[in-house]
């Protein structure tokens, strides 16, 4: 690990590959911004992929959504999506307690940063939805 300087972390979102002001043999991408610490974590494409998504104020978009699943019979296929333009990834298993949910995909998804929205999709019906946070712990 080395370290260096950054311009500030409001300057870098995650996944960021451009704009760096690194000279590396290969792309780098920013991992993480460590705004307890003022640190902004940069490395390989391949780093960025997580198959565990941590969301918290989770908003149930259909009654009765379960703790855990998936359920067949609730919902026989569920995607998540991260982005708008994401086509999803398919969802493995989620739990949940309360408003915080956890989601294990069976293919791993590029770029999750904090604060980002997190979609459940069961085809073109919205089962529910929360805000990606920083320190997937429940992993």
């Amino acid at each position: 690990m080395k370290n260096g300087r950054h311009r500030g972390l409001v300057h870098y979102t995650v996944g960021q590959r451009r704009g760096l002001g690194i000279a590396a043999p290969q792309p780098l991408y920013v991992l993480v911004l460590d705004t307890a610490h003022n640190r902004l974590v940069v490395g390989l494409r391949d780093e960025l992929a997580a198959t565990c998504i941590v969301c918290d104020d989770f908003q149930a978009g259909v009654p009765d959504f379960p703790a855990t699943g998936p359920d067949v019979d609730f919902a026989p296929t569920v995607t998540a999506r991260i982005r708008h333009r994401h086509a999803g990834a398919p969802v493995a298993s989620w739990r949940r307690d309360d408003q915080r949910l956890v989601v294990q995909l069976t293919t791993p998804v590029d770029g999750l940063a904090p604060g980002q929205g997190l979609v459940l999709y069961a085809e073109d019906v919205v089962l529910g939805g929360g805000r990606i946070i920083a320190s997937p712990d429940d992993c």
